[in-house]
């Protein structure tokens, strides 16, 4: 398969990005002149990409070294959402503490994921799902006021979720049976605020779907099919399913995440150990089964098994779990230059000793990231893994979203 690197950023986008870094640091004085409670904020973080920190010596094939201690408890699963918008991201969180738990970014796929900006009152909300209870679950960002809004109505073994604030409705998969590949594999979606459960993919057409996100602008559901070792496109009401890739000596795909500005999806091969980049359209002349443009962007060494993925458009880097190793990683969305697929030397371990991780959600603005593991332990920390703290527990965890609702 080809080893390409996206082509850079145009020259308005970066004249854009230039403009919003100016006017963070216009923010950041006026704050640090006036406070906001009667004392000077703390300075903004300027979240440099690890890519460009870990390059001079990173840990290639999944290396690097662990940001800082990770809590006894573990877990497994599958991951979360992902998405993009195109508008960049113009604020920058404050260094120092955690994300409050409102107001934020308002990100891609109607999670709060890789850029964008937030409606001007929002609450940032987690959902994500007890695959063993089959059971969707409702939180603050902190946890608080956790909630079951759905469970029974055909709830089996439920994996990756998405949530589309636009039109008001949580989407999750369905494995059809704990170890999956019995081909019982269903979408469904209901109202966030509660309401009734609807099959939007019925049996018959996707295997053993797990994770799943949501490309909001041109309005498609997203999600990788493990044993079918497919990846799926189709409406927002399920209609019109289509593979998108497929054959290519695929083990079991499992995570998705879609960069919608430059119409790639990204997704993973837990059996054959690889992050994966294909393109929104087929090229022409070619199936799902012969498309030549399908890029491997890590080929990890053996032992690891990438699970969710998450992007962080921004700063064009890839987040990842791995449920083997027990982690979570991050890298650029891009090879480095004078690099390979299975030599890269900026991956950097975020977070270890976490059992079965699983599920990961990304909120950009917030400077936070949202992680699960099958044990059901659902965690909180910095985009560079500190500050880790749990947040949540149910009786196992697979996909999480964050997701910015507006306040009622």
């Amino acid at each position: 398969m080809p080893h390409r690197c996206a082509c850079a950023p145009s020259r308005s986008r970066q004249l854009a990005e230039l403009a919003a870094a100016l006017w963070l640091s216009l923010v950041a004085l006026a704050l640090g002149a006036c406070g906001q409670d009667g004392a000077s904020p703390p300075p903004l973080d300027p979240a440099s990409p690890p890519a460009m920190i870990a390059s001079a010596g990173g840990a290639g094939g999944g290396g690097g070294t662990s940001a800082q201690p990770q809590p006894a408890t573990a877990g497994a699963g599958s991951g979360a959402q992902a998405g993009s918008t195109a508008t960049p991201d113009a604020s920058q969180p404050a260094a120092g503490s955690m994300p409050p738990n409102a107001t934020a970014d308002a990100g891609a796929a109607g999670t709060a994921g890789s850029s964008g900006q937030p409606p001007a009152e929002t609450v940032a909300t987690l959902f994500w799902l007890d695959i063993l209870g089959n059971r969707v679950l409702r939180a603050n960002a902190d946890g608080g006021e956790l909630d079951t809004i759905a469970s029974g109505n055909g709830i089996s073994a439920p994996d990756g979720v998405a949530v589309d604030v636009e039109s008001g409705f949580v989407y999750w998969t369905n494995m059809g049976s704990g170890l999956g590949g019995a081909e019982l594999g269903t979408l469904q979606r209901m109202p966030f605020d509660g309401g009734s459960v609807e099959t939007v993919v019925p049996v018959g057409v996707t295997n053993t779907p797990k994770q799943m996100t949501i490309d909001r602008v041109n309005r498609k559901l997203y999600w990788s099919d493990r044993e079918g070792a497919k990846v799926w496109r189709a409406n927002m009401d399920g209609s019109q399913p289509e593979i998108l890739a497929s054959g290519h000596g695929f083990g079991q795909l499992v995570g998705i995440a879609v960069d919608v500005e430059r119409e790639h999806f990204y997704f993973t091969d837990r059996n054959e150990r690889k992050i994966l980049r294909a393109g929104f359209a087929l090229p022409a002349g070619q199936s799902h089964d012969d498309r030549t443009d399908i890029e491997e962007l890590i080929v990890f060494a053996a032992g690891a098994m990438p699970i969710d993925l998450d992007l962080d458009l921004e700063h064009r880097l890839v987040y990842w779990t791995d449920r083997a190793r027990g982690t979570l990683q991050r890298a650029a969305m891009d090879i480095p230059a004078g690099q390979s697929a299975d030599g890269r030397t900026d991956i950097e371990v975020l977070a270890s000793d976490l059992g079965d991780a699983i599920g990961i959600s990304l909120d950009v603005g917030s400077d936070a990231l949202y992680f699960t593991a099958l044990s059901g332990q659902v965690w909180r920390a910095r985009l560079d893994g500190s500050n880790q703290e749990p947040i949540a527990s149910s009786g196992s965890a697979t996909g999480i979203a964050l997701v910015h609702l507006p306040k009622p």
